[in-house]
């Protein structure tokens, strides 16, 4: 939260803000300008793949709250990050996100493994005497 507290007026005096509270204030902030709408349209019936990105980044919050919040099919998406918090596992579970606690070097070479994988050997032929 930005801003001031006058503890001289009561009725500022207390008063609770959530996460959804702050990430609703920096999308309106934002007005619609974090995703432009061309790529909002492009992005709703899309799936994703997160690589390294973790939710503690308020900037991508905004970003997907933005792309996400219409939504209605929800479409699964996946994230690939490196020992994730119990807090960011449910950020993006929320999301329809499924995440891989992998580090991404290893991701990259399983895709190359797969993509390229080793020549079966040609079968030894039998001799016969």
């Amino acid at each position: 939260m930005h801003g001031t507290v006058d503890g001289r007026q009561r009725k500022w005096d207390s008063f609770v803000i959530t996460e959804d509270d702050y990430v609703d204030f920096l999308s309106r902030m934002a007005s619609n300008t974090a995703v432009p709408s061309l790529f909002k349209q492009h992005f709703h019936n899309r799936q994703f793949l997160f690589l390294g990105y973790g939710l503690r980044d308020w900037n991508l919050r905004v970003i997907l709250r933005d792309v996400f919040k219409d939504r209605q099919d929800k479409l699964r998406s996946w994230a690939i990050q490196s020992k994730p918090t119990e807090l960011e596992r449910k950020l993006w579970e929320h999301r329809n996100v499924n995440i891989y606690d992998v580090e991404i070097d290893e991701f990259v070479n399983q895709l190359r493994a797969r993509r390229n994988p080793p020549p079966i050997p040609a079968p030894t032929p039998v001799q016969t005497p």
